[in-house]
């Protein structure tokens, strides 16, 4: 899964599509703020979760990560539009697709709505702590990483 995972970033990034989605993200979210790409990042991420597997999802989202940290435009390091990405792709609250929703799913006789009414406060509450941590503990973590 690993190494697909690889693969799918590897030709992201060569195809150019990281670089396209890299800039649309940035020129959304220039005027607004870069939290507000952070929250962007993160929600792009849970919806590639909702269908996808963790690995996946970074495997897509790292290349256009970079892609966002090399045009040097923004205040928060690459560091947290990673954790970011990685807290969101292991969000897969929202719909039974995944492997391990499904034995569930079908084990507890679940319907597909009942995924949402517990996957959106769940996500929700992902994306509160998630923008506390990289906002509030990440920086402070990362200046002493660098002493």
């Amino acid at each position: 899964m690993v190494v697909s995972s690889m693969a799918i970033s590897r030709s992201i990034e060569k195809c150019g599509l990281s670089f396209f989605l890299g800039e649309k993200i940035i020129e959304i979210g220039i005027d607004v703020g870069d939290l507000f790409m952070l929250n962007m990042v993160f929600f792009l991420s849970t919806m590639f979760s909702s269908v996808l597997s963790p690995g996946a999802v970074l495997g897509i989202m790292y290349p256009i990560l970079r892609c966002i940290d090399l045009q040097g435009y923004l205040r928060y390091s690459f560091h947290q539009f990673l954790y970011v990405s990685l807290q969101a792709g292991c969000n897969q609250f929202l719909t039974p697709i995944n492997r391990k929703n499904q034995m569930v799913a079908l084990a507890g006789g679940y319907k597909f709505l009942d995924w949402a009414k517990l996957g959106i406060p769940l996500t929700f509450l992902n994306w509160l702590v998630t923008m506390m941590v990289v906002i509030l503990v990440l920086p402070h973590i990362w200046e002493d990483f660098k002493k």
